[in-house]
């Protein structure tokens, strides 16, 4: 009777084995055939299994990070900004920034031609004829237009007007 169980595992066991061995074998062909049927050769899935080990080894190094080390202070902090006793606050003077003093100008004319020009007049009764871009007392003649004139002064707009005479 033992000879027979013997026998019987014996068998069970060959025949299991034969199976795994037809089963590995059925997975080994068809991903070979596969292989071989697809577009990519087995270099090509060779070299990418090859890259996706790469992108872990990199994945794998960018998860090390570095743990700060925290540092406590422990003792009196002297703030270098602090008001001493004997320190004492000095008024500054606050004195104005003197702006230049701006003649006034009077627009006369203008000349709308292929190049506009325009006849200015300062308060002194000097005349300038001007083309955009020029400067009158250090302000920039920036549009000439039919009845006016803007020009720039420190950032500002200035609209000179023609007035009716």
């Amino acid at each position: 009777m033992n000879q027979l169980n013997q026998i019987k595992n014996n068998t069970f066991f060959l025949g299991s084995l034969i199976i795994v061995c037809i089963v590995i074998s059925t997975v080994n062909v068809n991903y070979i055939v596969t292989a071989l049927l697809s577009k990519e050769s087995i270099t090509n899935k060779i070299e990418k299994g090859f890259q996706l080990k790469a992108f872990e080894q990199v994945d794998k190094a960018l998860e090390n990070k570095v743990k700060p080390i925290f540092y406590t202070f422990e003792g009196v902090f002297d703030p270098p900004f602090r008001k001493l006793p004997g320190d004492k606050v000095k008024p500054r003077s606050m004195t104005p920034v003197k702006q230049p003093v701006l003649k006034k100008l009077f627009l006369k004319g203008t000349l709308n031609k292929a190049n506009a020009l325009a006849i200015i007049e300062d308060e002194d009764g000097k005349t300038y004829i001007c083309k955009e871009g020029d400067k009158v007392h250090n302000r920039l003649i920036f549009k000439i237009s039919e009845d006016q004139v803007i020009i720039k002064d420190n950032g500002n707009n200035t609209v000179l007007l023609k007035k009716e005479e």
